[in-house]
């Protein structure tokens, strides 16, 4: 609840039409009430309605979404590339720590340092092999998350709001999950907001009117400067994980 804070639960009313006979059950949301905050309900419609509408604002293009699935696809395939030479440029610097080891070593049975200052060094330098070594698998974790978060997020920008409008109720839930992590409801009012990712999405909504799209730089794979865009840095949206 953006009032109170509490949570916001589900009650389901059946309603009968004595006309007809006719029996309908409807799903309202509103606040727990716990603190006293007055319960204002909303109608599941009002919900997925609101949920739908910003699915839709950031929706890509299929034609443009192959086209960064394609990015994507690339970086992929050039990874193993990269990280071999990062892994050549860390073994160097390992190597090197490990002479100034061998040197340390020498200092030391030569008499020109002490004790003390021979342990301060030998740990400094062990630390710094430590860090290197760290720093390598750490490039390769970072790199096959941001590959697969760009991969899902595109996904999702391109079949969720299909699957949402005829999803069942279990499939709107983790499509909901997934659009954003925290929802308030203040007084009937629904806001909510959408992942990293597909807020800067919705910045690509195209028009309606298709000849319009390349002009007003939609998100289209007809548009040369956005796909630029993405092929000179296709790492440049991903912040979070999706």
């Amino acid at each position: 609840c953006g009032v109170c804070g509490c949570l916001v639960t589900a009650e389901r009313r059946v309603k009968t039409y004595p006309q007809t006979g006719n029996t309908r059950i409807y799903t309202y949301y509103h606040c727990t009430g716990s603190k006293g905050c007055p319960k204002t309900a909303v109608r599941e419609e009002y919900i997925e309605e609101q949920i739908d509408s910003v699915l839709r604002s950031c929706r890509l293009d299929d034609s443009f979404s192959q086209a960064l699935e394609s990015v994507v696809q690339r970086e992929h395939q050039e990874l193993p590339g990269n990280a071999q030479k990062i892994e050549s440029q860390q073994e160097q610097s390992v190597a090197q720590t490990k002479v100034k080891l061998e040197k340390l070593v020498e200092l030391r049975l030569q008499g020109e340092i002490d004790a003390t200052e021979f342990q301060t060094h030998k740990a400094r330098l062990q630390s710094e092999v430590v860090q290197l070594q760290s720093s390598l698998e750490s490039f390769h974790r970072k790199a096959s998350v941001v590959d697969a978060t760009l991969a899902s997020s595109v996904l999702f920008a391109t079949t969720a709001y299909r699957d949402f409008e005829g999803g069942a109720v279990q499939t709107k839930r983790c499509i909901a999950r997934a659009l954003s992590e925290n929802y308030l409801l203040t007084l009937g009012k629904l806001s909510f907001q959408p992942h990293p990712l597909l807020e800067q999405y919705r910045t690509f909504e195209p028009p309606e009117n298709g000849p319009d799209m390349v002009a007003s730089g939609a998100n289209t794979g007809n548009n040369p400067e956005l796909c630029r865009r993405w092929e000179s840095n296709p790492h440049a949206l991903t912040n979070t994980r999706f």
